[in-house]
């Protein structure tokens, strides 16, 4: 994946998360919107696995 499909991968993914799952893109982890958002069809598994790579030990991170 380059850097163009990168960035519209996580702006699509972001876009639907902070309308249809405000409190997992507001509240919690990648991993946890990212899910969200692989359930409903957003991205498929390989993207979905490629972000975890991605963001690799922020994945689960939620914040203090």
């Amino acid at each position: 994946m380059n850097i163009v499909e990168w960035k519209e991968l996580t702006t699509r993914v972001n876009d639907w998360a902070r309308v249809n799952a405000p409190s997992c893109f507001n509240y919690g982890s990648r991993y946890s919107y990212w899910a969200n958002a692989k359930h409903e069809g957003i991205c498929t598994e390989e993207e979905f696995n490629y972000a975890a790579e991605i963001f690799g030990d922020l994945w689960h991170y939620r914040g203090d």
